[in-house]
C-alpha cells in the first residue's frame, strides 16, 4: 500500500483542479521493480504542474468525435507515453475521477493509462457525496477483493480459413493474435473479430485459446 497526497504538490492556490500527471509519473519510480495496481483519486481538471493537460478547442468541445480522440500535443503524448511505460512495468490504473456539474476533466486523455493497462476508469459527473457514496465504496471493494492474474498473456489461434481482424481489449496488442496484460480480473472479457480468409467447406472450425498468468506465489501457470 503506497498513498502518494498531491493536495499539496502546488503552493499557489487552487479551488479546484490536480496534478495528477506529475502523480503518474512518479509511480513508475516506485513500483518498477515489483509492479502491482495503483488506484488513483481525483476531483476535477489536471490543471497544475508540468503535465497539465491543455485545454481543448472550442471545435473540439461542439464534435464529440473529435473530443473522444487524444488531441496531437507534448502535454497529451505524456499520457500515452506513460501508459505504454506502466504496461512495461507490469503496473496498472483503476481511475476513480470525479467532477463538479459540468465540468470538463478530459478522460480521453487522463485515462489512457487505464486502457493500456487492463484497468478501470470510474466517473462521477456533477459529485454529491451523499449520492455517490455508496457507488464509490462499492467500486473501490470490488477492486481491493478481486482475484487477479497476474503479468498475463493471451493467445488465439484459429483455423487457416479465418483470420483475427482486430482485438478489442484495454491493453496493448503484443501480435496479431496475442494480447499481453500486467493485470487481469477474473470477470474480464475481450472481443475477436474475425475476417473470412477462404470459403469455408468445413462444417467445424478448431480455435485455440491459451491463457498463462502469474498466481498470488508467483507460481506461471496455464491454461
Amino acid at each position: 500500500n503506497i498513498k502518494i497526497d498531491i493536495s499539496k504538490a502546488s503552493k499557489r492556490k487552487v479551488k479546484s483542479g490536480n496534478c495528477i500527471g506529475s502523480a503518474f509519473e512518479v509511480v513508475p519510480h516506485i513500483l518498477k521493480d515489483i509492479g502491482g495496481i495503483v488506484m488513483a483519486f481525483i476531483f476535477g481538471t489536471c490543471d497544475v504542474g508540468p503535465r497539465a493537460v491543455s485545454e481543448r478547442s472550442k471545435d473540439e468541445m461542439v464534435n464529440e468525435n473529435i473530443l473522444l480522440h487524444m488531441p496531437k500535443t507534448d502535454k497529451s503524448a505524456f499520457y500515452g507515453g506513460i501508459a505504454r511505460l506502466y504496461a512495461r512495468s507490469m503496473i496498472s490504473l483503476h481511475l476513480f475521477a470525479a467532477s463538479k456539474e459540468k465540468e470538463f476533466i478530459d478522460l480521453p486523455v487522463i485515462g489512457i493509462p487505464c486502457g493500456l493497462t487492463g484497468g478501470r476508469c470510474h466517473f462521477f459527473g456533477g459529485f454529491d457525496p451523499l449520492f455517490h457514496f455508496s457507488e464509490i465504496h462499492r467500486e473501490i471493494y470490488r477492486t481491493l477483493t478481486t482475484k487477479y492474474f497476474w503479468d498475463a498473456t493471451l493467445r488465439l489461434r484459429t483455423s487457416s480459413s479465418l483470420t483475427i481482424g482486430r482485438i478489442h481489449a484495454n491493453c496493448q496488442i503484443a501480435s496479431q493474435n496475442t494480447i499481453s496484460l500486467p493485470v487481469i480480473a477474473a470477470e474480464d472479457s475481450f472481443v475477436f473479430e474475425f475476417a473470412l480468409h477462404m470459403h469455408i467447406t468445413t462444417d467445424t472450425l478448431p480455435f485455440q485459446f491459451e491463457l498463462e498468468w502469474n498466481d498470488d506465489n508467483r507460481r506461471r501457470m496455464i491454461r
